[in-house]
């Protein structure tokens, strides 16, 4: 009886006032701001980052669920080798394509191109999602979080 006499409209009327919508996306900025804020806090201290590159040693660059040309970072290797070795992204990047660096050279080396390129960062990706961000914005976080732990300029 509910299919055959409910339509898309009646579904979207109940899905906007009752904010299904709202509850869904709140639950996943929670995770999201979790996530930032580990990313951040273990970067800071530590100062390294995880990043995968293709064959040819190139950082790899792959692209959202929106089309958007983004790369990968994690906070640690383990999280990298997860992520790059899920069934359900399919990679065949293995571990050997995951590699570390400090983030002041990813900062200096990086940024400027991705920023010119329009090319997002995809921070702490798992099978869950990640937090994408431009270069930009990236940049002037991790500056933020640097400067609690030295004087980074």
């Amino acid at each position: 009886w509910l299919i055959e006499n409910t339509s898309i409209s009646d579904w979207a009327s109940f899905c906007r006032d009752y904010n299904i919508f709202g509850i869904i996306n709140a639950e996943k900025k929670v995770w999201t701001d979790k996530r930032i804020k580990y990313f951040r806090n273990v970067v800071g201290e530590h100062c390294i980052i995880w990043l995968s590159y293709d064959e040819e040693g190139n950082l790899l660059a792959n692209y959202d669920t929106q089309d958007r040309e983004c790369i990968y970072v994690w906070p640690a290797q383990k999280y990298g080798e997860f992520f790059l070795k899920s069934t359900k992204f399919n990679c065949d990047l293995g571990s050997s394509n995951l590699k570390p660096m400090e983030i002041h050279d990813f900062l200096d080396e990086y940024i400027d191109e991705l920023t010119e390129q329009d090319v997002k960062i995809m921070i702490f990706p798992t099978e869950h999602g990640g937090a994408l961000m431009t270069a930009e914005s990236f940049r002037n976080m991790m500056i933020e979080e640097l400067l609690k732990y030295e004087d980074f300029e």
